[in-house]
């Protein structure tokens, strides 16, 4: 999707065309894209240094894990808001409430 938005600044660019629009999609998409692979990578790393402490672990995964994977879940949303239906593998909230 990326390289879809890049072809459309670069095509208008050759047309002397203005792709100022075009230009902020690709930087918000890849911004939340950067942000969803940071956060997913430091959840993957804070499930792995764990407590084994029962208490402690229940802990860590409400005071940490919770609130990062609460972003994960935002960023996705975001993602899934500019991406085009058919280049989404998933289905959207929208079809999981309303079956379309």
């Amino acid at each position: 999707f990326k390289k879809e938005i890049a072809d459309v600044v670069l095509a208008q660019k050759e047309l002397k065309v203005e792709s100022t629009v075009e230009m902020d999609v690709y930087k918000k998409v890849n911004l939340m894209l950067e942000s969803l692979y940071e956060d997913t990578r430091n959840l993957a790393n804070m499930v792995k240094t764990l407590p084994e402490n029962e208490e402690e672990r229940a802990k860590e995964i409400a005071n940490s894990l919770m609130p990062l994977s609460e972003q994960i879940a935002k960023f996705i949303g975001e993602v899934e808001v500019h991406m085009p239906n058919e280049q989404w593998p998933l289905p959207s909230y929208f079809d999981m409430l309303f079956l379309r």
